[in-house]
């Protein structure tokens, strides 16, 4: 029993045991760019080295491990087993391209008997790369599940060089974000959750790729899970031991320990792990996709390089509306809200339309058309007849697309409303459930009420199961049927992000199942049926993930310049999947009564602008600064389109701008690349509230530039030198 406790408490404090004790046995896998060292008796993964530039990833081989896997078991639902515990069976190189490492009977589990699992690991080198690919399989034939599978190849790192300098970045489902994790540890778990600072980076809920950048702004390293089926993907970074110092407790966070201070037994570094939860049930074998891990020179950008590379060669881009290329801005309006607040008709749309097309405003999107309001009765399609009939709709849409505003409905179908009068009668059968048969519920939004906005008496919501073949069936034959019959030039997918595990079998899917999986299916059939009832169709989906973006034409994203730390520092936005993916189109949506900035921010990152005019409650008319600059900016971009809208997106790279007057962190800019000719164009925008001076270096940008502003006839100039920015401003310096 003593015995047992020890074991437990070792577990419990340790996310990742340590290895017991340095190995003289190495072997090495090497290809003259890249070597791995391994430990002989353990199988852990003591050295990685990038031998061209001689960096070497684990600075603290007592944290070197290899696997870790959950199989809970009667009475210990926190069983877990450690790879750096069990006892090497085979460790092979095999022409020094290929590591094969084999363990079986685990031992480590709270019940002291060995579990018949079989875990092996083949580790390959790229041919001439420093890189490596890292693939895990699992043979349970054990009586119990095993629910979770990680593979830690870079474990007891601190950085590349000196770790104050390292940064870690990712894409989000907006732009693309960047953290610490090796000065101050940024952590998101609270100290609750754990017993040392934890920072797990899910995809594709929080991260919208599966693959993070490590970089000292020199020298960076990628690491991506290569798997394309939807499935979630956890990275997930633990700081050991526990950071030295925490301020507050919002989050298990802090500066680093002392290392000259540590005791020797209390080893100093990070744990990265990649981690799936596939619920390998007994008799099953589980393979884990490739987790790629390549050193890179420069920071995100090559590792967005690489995931494109290995993306490229399962994508398959399906053909857009032709049309849907040239809707670079749009009006939302908001009709109906679940608290009965009514604020247009059907019969409105035409008028609103009509004030649309004088901003030189080429769409419409609605919100709140369909029963109940926004969020009401979801996933409903049919329309509130408090707003007028289904033929009027019909007509109202038909008036405004003929005047040359496509109209965008807004629409869910993630959710079922649990008041709902479908969801009583069918849709509950389609339910997500947890592992012990609840529902999982969504808390929903309020809009109007203080009883809604504090949560009190606005509408909750079920997980829809898209794992169901069933609701599939009727998403694709009923749901997006009764919205593409309106006759609307596009629809708009709210929510357009998985979430959640369905543990409920009868669906007819494997226990504990990622909705991103069944998503994946639904979104191709939901594109087949469009391809063959309606190709016009355009579909816009809010919140960006990889997959959806071999369908849709444009994603809404809300990440401009809009708060208080943004408008300080426009020069730390990471435009990471405008980058990877410039396929995509995004559309930013403009809040306030005079967002000059935010506007701004649409040019320099290819933005659609989407004007929400008092909360996407109001007219065009209702903001007359915005529409009145956005049209010259409209105007700017639609003259400089084969740059600015169909040219090529390239970031910050192969430019250079010198801040000789102003603040640095609110001067940022973007290179395009002409369609046709490759020249480039720099747009470079001025958030301060104070004027600013920069001299710009382009490569293949010559002697001379013209410099175009909104409202303003374009200007020949020698040089790229000293150009003036005035407050809140925006210049696009054209090639010559």
């Amino acid at each position: 029993m003593k015995h047992t406790l020890t074991l437990l408490t070792a577990l419990l404090l340790a996310p990742l045991a340590a290895l017991p004790a340095a190995d003289p046995n190495e072997k090495v896998l090497s290809n003259g760019s890249i070597e791995i060292r391994f430990s002989g008796s353990s199988g852990a993964i003591v050295g990685l080295r990038n031998l061209e530039r001689n960096l070497e990833l684990i600075a603290e081989p007592k944290l070197a491990q290899t696997f870790r896997l959950l199989v809970p078991l009667p009475g210990n639902r926190f069983n877990y087993l450690e790879g750096v515990r069990q006892k090497l069976e085979l460790l092979e190189i095999q022409d020094g391209k290929t590591a094969r490492l084999r363990w079986s009977g685990l031992t480590g589990s709270s019940s002291g008997a060995p579990l018949d699992i079989a875990v092996e690991m083949t580790v390959s080198l790229r041919e001439r790369k420093p890189e490596a690919s890292f693939r895990l399989k699992v043979d349970n034939r054990t009586p119990f599940r095993v629910e979770e599978v990680w593979l830690a190849p870079l474990s007891g790192t601190r950085g590349i060089g000196d770790r104050r300098k390292n940064r870690v970045y990712a894409s989000n489902p907006v732009y693309g974000k960047s953290f610490t994790v090796f000065d101050y540890f940024d952590g998101t778990t609270g100290f609750w959750s754990f017993s040392n600072a934890r920072n797990i980076q899910p995809y594709p809920t929080s991260i919208a790729m599966p693959w993070v950048s490590i970089s000292n702004g020199e020298d960076a390293l990628y690491l991506g899970l290569h798997d394309s089926s939807g499935d979630a993907t956890d990275f997930v970074f633990d700081l050991l031991p526990h950071a030295g110092q925490c301020f507050g407790h919002q989050n298990a966070s802090g500066m680093w320990p002392d290392a000259e201070t540590l005791s020797p037994t209390r080893p100093l570094g990070i744990q990265i792990a990649a981690a799936k939860s596939p619920s390998v049930e007994p008799g099953q074998t589980y393979e884990m996709p490739d987790l790629v891990v390549s050193f890179q020179k420069g920071t995100w950008h090559a590792a967005a390089d690489r995931y494109r590379e290995w993306a490229n060669t399962w994508m398959q881009f399906k053909p857009r509306p032709a049309w849907a290329k040239d809707i670079d801005s749009w009006y939302t309006v908001q009709l109906l809200t679940q608290a009965d607040n009514l604020r247009y008709r059907f019969s409105d749309l035409p008028g609103l339309a009509k004030e649309a097309k004088e901003h030189g405003v080429r769409a419409m999107r609605i919100i709140g058309w369909n029963r109940g309001g926004q969020d009401s009765q979801l996933p409903d399609n049919s329309v509130d007849p408090r707003l007028g009939t289904r033929e009027e709709l019909i007509a109202a849409i038909r008036q405004c697309e003929q005047m040359g505003v496509r109209i965008i409905l807004f629409c869910k179908f993630k959710w079922a409303d649990r008041a709902g009068e479908w969801t009583k009668k069918e849709l509950h059968r389609y339910v997500m459930k947890d592992p012990f048969g609840n529902p999982h519920v969504n808390s929903g939004w309020g809009y109007d009420t203080l009883a809604e906005l504090n949560g009190y008496a606005n509408r909750t919501y079920f997980f829809l199961c898209h794992n169901s073949k069933q609701w599939q069936e009727i998403a694709v034959a009923q749901w997006l049927k009764e919205v593409r019959d309106l006759g609307s030039s596009g629809i708009h997918i709210d929510e357009g992000k998985p979430e959640n595990r369905c543990y409920d079998t009868s669906h007819g899917h494997p226990y504990g199942v990622f909705s991103g999986v069944g998503w994946s299916e639904l979104l191709r059939r939901l594109h087949e049926s469009n391809s063959r009832e309606r190709p016009d169709l355009m579909v816009v989906q809010e919140l960006f993930y990889d997959i959806p973006v071999q369908y849709h034409s444009m994603f809404e994203v809300r990440a401009g310049p809009a708060g208080r730390d943004n408008r300080n520092d426009i020069n730390g936005l990471l435009p990471i999947n405008q980058y990877t993916f410039p396929e995509a189109r995004f559309v930013e949506p403009i809040y306030g009564l005079q967002e000059r900035t935010l506007l701004n921010f649409c040019i320099l990152m290819r933005a659609a602008i989407s004007y929400e005019p008092l909360n996407f409650k109001g007219r065009l008319s209702d903001i007359p600064a915005n529409t009145s600059y956005g049209s010259t900016l409209l105007e700017m971009r639609r003259n400089l389109a084969d740059y600015l809208w169909n040219g090529k997106f390239r970031d910050i790279l192969d430019v250079n701008v010198q801040i000789k007057e102003g603040i640095p962190k609110q001067v940022r800019w973007t290179r395009y690349e002409h369609k046709e000719t490759g020249k480039p164009a720099i747009v470079v925008v001025n958030a301060g509230k104070q004027p600013a001076k920069v001299t710009v270096t382009a490569k293949g940008g010559g002697d001379a530039c013209v410099r175009y502003r909104p409202g303003a006839l374009p200007e020949r100039q020698q040089g790229w030198n000293d150009v003036v920015l005035p407050p809140e401003s925006i210049v696009v310096l054209v090639a010559q």
